[in-house]
């Protein structure tokens, strides 16, 4: 261990967002949405609280960081816009609606994307700007997003959905089909995501209880 912070309280569902020698905590409790700044290096244990928000909370999505500014909705579809240095909050608005997914930025946009199928596109900057909404045109509850190849692949309910700015091939999968044939996993797994590196897939498993359900003998 280099070095910890402790007492951090509320939802751990959102992962630690970091950028060059800041680490950035989102929880569903207010007081515990803070900044650390460390020695990247490694080379010393030196790590310090540079600020605390007493709002700006996450919900299940990750803060995202995107030209010194930090982005976080909230369980009411709130999203706030922070400055990284300094924790002060530039806007707050209210958007479509919670995310359990985290929002994705680009050079100039930030997307936003609703539980419930929406996605709202900001303007990245220290103004709110709403560019658009769009609604999926499958039902279900949208769970995660990921890019690949300037497109969004989108998780809602038991369906893949492949998003892009241009025409493309692009199917819907349903629960059922198998595009790809790969070996039944030895243990049923969690709700934790994967993730591909170098052609290989990785995800954790061993949960034998109930759906979000999580124990030290489930594991």
């Amino acid at each position: 261990k280099v070095w910890s912070v402790g007492d951090v309280e509320g939802n751990t569902a959102a992962s630690v967002t970091v950028h060059d020698d800041m680490a950035f905590v989102g929880s569903s409790v207010r007081e515990q949405n803070f900044a650390i700044r460390f020695d990247p290096s490694g080379n010393t244990d030196k790590a310090e609280v540079v600020w605390r928000r007493d709002e700006a909370p996450s919900s299940f999505g990750s803060p995202l960081y995107r030209e010194g500014q930090l982005y976080y909705i909230d369980k009411a579809g709130i999203c706030f816009s922070v400055d990284a240095t300094t924790g002060e909050t530039n806007w707050k608005e209210r958007i479509s609606g919670s995310s359990w997914a985290s929002p994705i930025g680009t050079s100039d946009r930030i997307f936003c994307f609703s539980k419930e199928g929406v996605t709202d596109v900001l303007a990245a900057g220290p103004e709110f700007k709403l560019l658009g909404t769009n609604t999926l045109s499958v039902a279900g509850k949208l769970y995660g997003v990921a890019v690949a190849d300037s497109r969004f692949l989108i998780r809602s309910g038991s369906k893949l959905i492949c998003v892009s700015g241009q025409e493309s091939t692009a199917q819907t999968v349903t629960s059922g089909e198998e595009p790809l044939a790969l070996p039944d996993c030895p243990v049923a797994v969690t709700s934790f995501g994967a993730a591909v590196t170098d052609g290989y897939l990785y995800f954790y498993g061993g949960n034998l209880g109930d759906a979000h359900g999580y124990s030290i003998e489930g594991q």
